[in-house]
């Protein structure tokens, strides 16, 4: 009875070993791949497609990463006696673990408690993955995407982001975060435009596409399907504005804060929509900026 345990210990001990030499098996030891400004590594982001069909099972036919770590994924996962077996849809979460110098992206299935992991390597628009457990790599090519991303009906849909990967100019689009994955730029630390720090708006503009403008160049206050807003810091005014005429949006000016104008041809001017009148006794009272009038 010893003998035999022995030996079933030896032939499930050699099952292992060459388990193990068939490529490395799920490895517990990789600690999470996050992103820091040192950072030059490229992460693999959008959507990618094999370049040929599923041979094994764990092969990917189309796979779909997300900016906020949520992935779609087709391809050959169900355990079968026939590999590869059929293609199957999946979605879930994933992030980027590594173990010293190779790098994986771990998936977690919704609705399954385990989660499966794959090595990879990124070159331009081709990303290789290795599948825990096999020596094959399999190739996958970015796919070509063609996304309107200017349409829209009103100033809510678009946003104002970085051209680019790491552009130094901003633009307006309809979905942020779809727009970063189109580029295909990975997860990477580099200098761009802050878009916080641009006086520019995205707003939905007459045609329905979304563009940056300056608050000062776009018609606000009036009744109409798509009625643009000011932003902070700015009041919409005009003549005609009571009478649903309509204004431009004006930066706040003077205050407590003394806050100047940074438009050259512009002057701090009393604010026509406040109580406060510096010729009456109001003190500190805020104002807009206003183009500065000539008198001839």
């Amino acid at each position: 009875m010893t003998k035999r345990m022995s030996q079933m210990s030896l032939l499930v001990g050699l099952a292992l070993m060459i388990g193990c030499g068939a490529g490395d098996l799920l490895d517990p030891s990789d600690i999470e791949d996050t992103v820091s400004g040192k950072d030059d590594v490229v992460r693999p982001v959008g959507t990618y497609e094999s370049t040929s069909a599923p041979t094994a099972r764990g092969d990917i036919v189309t796979l779909n990463l997300h900016a906020d770590r949520t992935f779609e994924r087709s391809g050959a996962f169900r355990v079968t006696t026939h590999p590869p077996g059929p293609v199957i849809e999946q979605k879930g979460t994933y992030k980027f673990t590594k173990s010293g110098d190779k790098r994986y992206i771990r998936f977690s299935v919704d609705g399954l408690k385990s989660s499966d992991r794959y090595q990879y390597t990124l070159s331009g628009k081709t990303l290789k993955l290795r599948a825990d457990g096999s020596t094959r790599w399999q190739k996958l090519q970015a796919a070509t995407v063609t996304t309107d991303f200017l349409s829209c009906t009103k100033d809510a849909d678009c946003h104002k982001v970085v051209t680019g990967c790491c552009g130094l100019d901003l633009t307006a689009v309809n979905d942020a975060d779809d727009y970063r994955s189109s580029l295909h730029c990975g997860a990477r630390g580099c200098l761009t435009a802050n878009p916080d720090a641009s006086p520019t708006v995205a707003i939905c503009n007459d045609e329905s596409k979304c563009e940056l403008t300056l608050p000062t160049e776009y018609f606000c206050g009036v009744r109409t399907a798509n009625p643009h807003q000011c932003p902070s810091g700015y009041v919409c005014w005009g003549p005609n504005l009571a009478s649903d005429g309509g204004g431009f949006c004006h930066k706040e000016c003077g205050g407590f804060a003394g806050i100047g104008c940074d438009q050259d041809g512009f002057v701090c001017e009393d604010n026509p929509l406040d109580d406060c009148d510096p010729a009456h006794g109001g003190a500190d009272c805020g104002g807009i900026c206003k183009r500065h009038r000539i008198n001839n």
